[in-house]
């Protein structure tokens, strides 16, 4: 019995070893045989990372080579956040602190706990201590870095701090080692080297986000140092030549996530060096004329090549704001200011009143009636309504005018009347051969074509209705640049210079050349244009009918509009110099209440053309005494630079500052007078009365404003702190009854 008991222990022990003896070699199978890469990838080891290297931007320059915009040496510290929550799990044994967020379902909001890492405590676990230890640390957005996270994850290092000075960067480089996730960069960081000046045309810059990536670089980085991309002017719409191409960086980082060396680097390609057909000192000049007004512009077009020598918006801002973000405050205070400072006036489109009247000479010549002669006899007649002529205010009539007279007086009567003769098909056929309507193509975006009365875009969706016909009070209107015409300070100099070529109607455009900085080789224009010098003629007139002695007609107008004795801008002759011009007062609606725009376009000198000029002043009372004085200042100033620089050569001082942005305003500007000694005095318009106002110049306001109209989109906001992100406890000043008590305790 106790045999059969012993045999039967010794059978279970040893099936209780076979079994225990199988169940371990199965196990040992799964793991070192079946599971085996699994496991291998889990243990530490060293990596090499991918890592995209942002370019230099390439630089901008004037057309004399004056550089504008240039690239300063950046230093930044950024996190990656996704290498910081490993370190964590490291050090944590796989344990993580999980967030909750509010969450939009089927139109409610609910907040629920989701399986996404709390990114903020752990970088305050992490990494704040030690930069805290190193004077460093910097409070931040909480919000901000839990959504950049949720968004990028490690693609796109966070932006953490983009202030540091030399000595700062030093010391975060000599410890980056030891702080897990934390990176330094130098960078090179955009600067506008004349302030506000020329900042439509320049642009702004914002960070770039993922979506930004070329498609060929997508997917070959493993972290991605963003670029600054342009994010309105040449920066914007030369975005292609001026970004250059990404270096990489092959980098090797040990089990614990720290980078221990350099295996591989291809330097970036830096972008071209774009130079501009501005002259940055009549910009300069324009732009210091400009700031007697709240809100208006001023081209200057070469009328052999289209080239724009200077191009001033008002009101204005500093694109160096915006660099690298531009703060969250700040931006707040902007976006309350009506008056528009991002708006390039220049592009933006308004009534041209009567300097549309070149139009219509134009339109007459078209069909042979330039010669026509009409009685002006204070208005004319259309069924029950009278429309008046500017001089029937003031008890008067014109009588009987030719072309050339009728532009010198402006007389609107002749024009109402000739539109009645030729109707509506010539006048459209002017005013679109003259580029009116459309995109001039200048080297800027969101440009505003206008309105030709009468086109396919008038009838379709102005007045909505394909059949629509044009009336006569519609060609009454149309005639005088009233109504729902509308066309750009742009395209008005265009016009101006076509009469001033005697009839060709040039592409303008603010680009002359980008080239290679490695070899100067031209990247831009292409073989479309065979130099950068070489104008683009869209249009001669000559071949559309329109012969050179009824274009000299309409310049003999304009000659007598400043030098005839019945002209409306003889307050702006310039001694020593004859020019041509014409004045415009467009009655238009500002802020709900009825206003008026200022306008003159102009050409110098009279004989032999050089340049073409269109000023506008929105909510200026008269051509004659708001824009014709600044267009006469204008000329006479760039003649002037011109004549120095010859004289002068090579050693002349440059004419040109550094500016603040100018401030916009609303108030109706009366009268614009210069005085010798180079000050001004601009006469606003209060209940009705002339209040002259004494300007000195240049003026330089100190504030910064940014408009409604841009999009947090077409920026980077530098959020401010919130109470979450704040890791850095300043201490509060001491209250001075305080201080004062404290002081006198211990005496």
């Amino acid at each position: 019995m106790n045999g059969l008991l012993d045999k039967f222990r010794l059978t279970l022990i040893l099936l209780l070893i076979v079994v225990g003896a199988s169940t371990l070699l199965a196990r040992l199978w799964t793991l070192q045989i079946n599971r085996r890469d699994y496991y291998l990838d889990r243990i530490p080891t060293s990596s090499t990372v991918t890592v995209r290297v942002p370019p230099t931007r390439g630089r901008i320059f004037d057309r004399n080579g004056v550089l504008m915009v240039d690239n300063e040496i950046g230093y930044e510290a950024t996190l990656n956040l996704e290498d910081i929550v490993k370190y964590y799990r490291a050090q944590q044994n796989g344990d993580v602190p999980l967030a909750s967020y509010d969450v939009s379902s089927g139109g409610s909001v609910r907040s629920r706990k989701l399986p996404e890492v709390n990114i903020v405590e752990v970088v305050k676990e992490t990494v704040i201590p030690q930069l805290n230890s190193l004077g460093l640390a910097s409070n931040f957005n909480a919000d901000k870095m839990k959504v950049f996270y949720r968004t990028h994850r490690g693609l796109l290092p966070y932006p953490y701090r983009d202030d540091l000075g030399f000595e700062e960067y030093a010391r975060f480089a000599e410890h980056s080692t030891s702080l897990p996730g934390v990176n330094v960069h130098v960078r090179p960081k955009r600067h506008y080297v004349y302030g506000a000046l020329a900042s439509h045309i320049l642009g702004f810059m914002r960070q770039s986000e993922t979506g930004d990536l070329p498609e060929e670089e997508r997917g070959k980085f493993n972290h991605f140092l963003p670029d600054s991309l342009g994010a309105s002017g040449v920066e914007q719409s030369m975005e292609e030549y001026l970004r250059g191409k990404a270096g990489v960086s092959v980098v090797e980082k040990d089990e614990k996530g720290r980078v221990v060396g350099e295996i591989r680097y291809e330097p970036p390609v830096a972008g071209g060096d774009l130079y501009l057909t501005l002259d940055v000192e009549f910009q300069y000049l324009a732009e210091r004329l400009m700031r007697n007004v709240g809100r208006g512009a001023a081209v200057v077009m070469d009328v052999n090549n289209g080239d724009i020598v200077a191009m001033a918006s008002v009101p204005s801002f500093d694109p160096n704001d915006f660099i690298p973000r531009i703060d969250r405050a700040r931006w707040d205070a902007y976006t309350k200011d009506p008056s528009n400072p991002l708006l390039c006036t220049a592009l933006g489109t308004y009534e041209p009143g009567s300097t549309y009247k070149i139009v219509m000479g134009v339109a007459a010549s078209l069909i042979d009636k330039a010669t026509s002669v009409y009685t002006c006899n204070g208005g004319v007649q259309y069924g029950a309504k009278f429309k008046k002529c500017w001089i029937h205010n003031k008890g008067g009539a014109h009588g009987p005018l030719n072309l050339t007279d009728a532009l010198m007086r402006s007389c609107n009567a002749y024009f109402y009347l000739l539109s009645k003769t030729i109707g509506d098909k010539p006048m459209i056929t002017a005013a679109e051969l003259l580029g009116l309507g459309r995109r001039t193509g200048v080297e800027l975006s969101k440009e505003d074509p206008g309105i030709v009365m009468g086109s396919r875009y008038w009838t379709d969706i102005i007045r909505q209705s394909p059949d629509a016909r044009m009336t006569l009070a519609d060609l009454s209107n149309m005639s005088i640049g009233q109504g729902e015409t509308k066309a750009s300070p742009v395209q008005m100099a265009v016009v101006s210079a076509a009469m001033a070529n005697r009839g060709k109607v040039l592409q303008p455009r603010l680009v002359k050349k980008v080239v290679d900085h490695r070899d100067a080789r031209v990247l831009y224009p292409t073989s479309q244009r065979q130099a950068p010098d070489a104008p683009t003629v869209v249009c001669d007139l000559t071949k559309e009918g329109v012969s050179q002695e009824e274009i000299e007609m309409i310049r003999k107008g304009m000659w007598a509009v400043v030098y005839g004795a019945g002209g409306t801008a003889r307050g702006a002759q310039i001694e020593g110099m004859e020019y041509g011009g014409k004045t415009g007062s467009a009655q238009t609606t500002i802020r709900g209440k009825k206003g008026t725009h200022a306008w003159f376009i102009a050409f110098a000198p009279y004989e032999k053309p050089q340049y073409a000029i269109c000023v506008t002043v929105l909510g200026g009372e008269a051509g004659g005494k708001v824009a014709a004085p600044i267009a006469r200042e204008l000329i006479d100033g760039i003649f002037a630079i011109e004549r120095d620089r010859i004289l002068r050569g090579k050693g002349r001082q440059l004419v040109a500052k550094h500016l603040s942005p100018a401030i916009g305003s609303y108030d109706p500007i009366a009268s614009v007078q210069f005085e010798e000694d180079g000050g001004s005095v601009v006469s606003v318009v209060t209940d009705g009365t002339d209040v002259p106002v004494a300007v000195a110049m240049p003026a330089e306001p100190p504030e910064v404003r940014v408009p409604r109209a841009v999009s947090e989109e077409d920026v980077s906001i530098e959020e401010r702190p919130d109470e979450e992100g704040m890791v850095v406890r300043r201490a509060k000043p001491v209250d001075p009854e305080t201080l004062r008590a404290l002081e006198e305790g211990e005496n």
